[in-house]
């Protein structure tokens, strides 16, 4: 057995037992073990009051709870996720509106002229144009520039706003 830690000699062993000669105290434990018990008793305690408490109440009229409020006005006012009530019919309005979207002219953005075209008329226009081709495709260049793409944009997209008009 080493007599030195550190260069510093260890303090001799004292005589008596090597374990803990009294126990842990019985009434603080038992006193520890009631007021946890108390503390949990009352917050049940003061639980089941405010459900009694609420469920006295009438609930609030406001604008959020649509509880109280006519069944269309609900919805209308709604800023949640509504469910879907009628599947068959929300499919066959959204699929109209999809179809008007691809039979008719309209805008997608006035201020940068970007329209939108009837997808069969898109049709013809590319039969008839064709498809953007790379310049020089057998050059070692791997593309055309972004100011090249830009103005070929440009130039279909004056192509087809002077075409729907």
């Amino acid at each position: 057995m080493a007599t030195e830690h550190h260069g510093k000699p260890l303090p001799e062993p004292r005589p008596g037992p090597a374990y803990e000669r009294r126990d842990a105290n019985a009434n603080w434990l038992f006193g520890l073990v009631a007021i946890l018990f108390l503390v949990i008793a009352g917050s049940e305690a003061i639980l089941h009051w405010m459900n009694t408490d609420f469920a006295r109440k009438p609930q609030p009229t406001d604008r959020w709870t649509g509880t109280r409020q006519p069944a269309g006005r609900i919805w209308e006012q709604a800023n949640f996720p509504r469910l879907q009530v009628s599947a068959p019919q929300d499919l066959a309005r959204f699929r109209e509106q999809e179809d008007a979207e691809l039979t008719t002219y309209g805008w997608i953005d006035r201020t940068s002229g970007v329209v939108r075209i009837p997808i069969a008329r898109a049709m013809d226009l590319v039969l008839q144009q064709g498809l953007p081709v790379r310049p020089g495709v057998g050059k070692s260049r791997l593309g055309p520039t972004p100011l090249e793409l830009q103005q070929q944009r440009t130039n279909a997209t004056q192509a087809e706003t002077t075409i729907a008009r």
